[in-house]
Protein backbone atom coordinates (compact mmCIF):
# COMPACT_ATOMS: atom_id res chain seq x y z
CA UNK A 1 0.00 0.00 0.00
CA UNK A 2 2.90 2.46 0.56
CA UNK A 3 4.39 1.95 -2.69
CA UNK A 4 0.53 2.45 -4.13
CA UNK A 5 0.78 5.78 -2.14
CA UNK A 6 3.83 7.34 -2.85
CA UNK A 7 3.69 10.65 -0.85
CA UNK A 8 4.97 12.39 -3.64
CA UNK A 9 3.04 11.25 -6.41
CA UNK A 10 -0.25 11.62 -4.14
CA UNK A 11 0.95 15.40 -4.07
CA UNK A 12 0.99 16.00 -7.18
CA UNK A 13 -1.99 14.33 -8.37
CA UNK A 14 -5.15 15.43 -9.51
CA UNK A 15 -7.59 15.67 -6.46
CA UNK A 16 -9.93 13.26 -8.16
CA UNK A 17 -6.98 10.42 -8.91
CA UNK A 18 -5.34 11.03 -5.35
CA UNK A 19 -9.21 10.48 -3.72
CA UNK A 20 -9.40 7.38 -6.55
CA UNK A 21 -6.51 5.89 -5.10
CA UNK A 22 -7.01 6.70 -1.37
CA UNK A 23 -9.98 4.92 -1.76
CA UNK A 24 -8.67 1.99 -3.81
CA UNK A 25 -6.42 1.43 -0.27
CA UNK A 26 -9.97 1.48 1.91
CA UNK A 27 -11.55 -0.71 0.06
CA UNK A 28 -8.58 -3.55 -0.10
CA UNK A 29 -7.74 -2.81 3.82
CA UNK A 30 -11.47 -3.41 4.86
CA UNK A 31 -11.60 -6.47 2.39
CA UNK A 32 -8.51 -7.84 4.30
CA UNK A 33 -9.93 -7.28 7.44
CA UNK A 34 -13.61 -9.07 6.49
CA UNK A 35 -11.03 -11.82 4.98
CA UNK A 36 -9.11 -12.21 8.11
CA UNK A 37 -12.37 -12.61 10.46
CA UNK A 38 -14.68 -14.87 7.91
CA UNK A 39 -11.17 -17.21 7.92
CA UNK A 40 -11.22 -17.04 11.99
CA UNK A 41 -14.75 -17.78 12.08
CA UNK A 42 -13.73 -20.83 9.38
CA UNK A 43 -11.16 -22.08 11.43
CA UNK A 44 -13.00 -22.26 14.46
CA UNK A 45 -15.68 -24.15 12.94
CA UNK A 46 -13.67 -26.61 11.62
CA UNK A 47 -11.58 -27.36 14.97
CA UNK A 48 -14.82 -28.05 16.68
CA UNK A 49 -14.70 -31.51 14.46
CA UNK A 50 -11.12 -32.64 16.14
CA UNK A 51 -9.98 -33.98 18.85
CA UNK A 52 -7.66 -31.43 19.50
CA UNK A 53 -8.76 -28.30 18.16
CA UNK A 54 -6.37 -25.32 16.49
CA UNK A 55 -8.37 -21.92 16.97
CA UNK A 56 -6.97 -18.75 16.05
CA UNK A 57 -6.80 -17.84 19.60
CA UNK A 58 -4.78 -14.67 19.62
CA UNK A 59 -5.46 -11.39 19.49
CA UNK A 60 -5.99 -9.68 15.79
CA UNK A 61 -3.69 -6.52 17.50
CA UNK A 62 -1.23 -8.76 16.99
CA UNK A 63 -1.87 -8.90 13.02
CA UNK A 64 -3.56 -5.09 12.38
CA UNK A 65 -1.86 -2.86 14.97
CA UNK A 66 0.40 -1.30 11.87
CA UNK A 67 -2.58 -1.82 9.38
CA UNK A 68 -4.77 0.15 11.50
CA UNK A 69 -2.29 2.80 12.40
CA UNK A 70 -2.02 3.16 8.27
CA UNK A 71 -5.69 2.96 7.80
CA UNK A 72 -6.21 5.55 10.42
CA UNK A 73 -3.80 8.00 8.44
CA UNK A 74 -5.02 7.19 5.33
CA UNK A 75 -8.63 7.90 6.21
CA UNK A 76 -7.18 11.12 7.58
CA UNK A 77 -6.08 12.23 3.90
CA UNK A 78 -9.65 10.79 2.55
Amino acid sequence: ATSYLNAEELLRAETEDGLEKLQTVVGVFRCVRETFKTYRQKVAAMASHYSTPKCWDFPSTLVFTRFDGFLARVLQLK
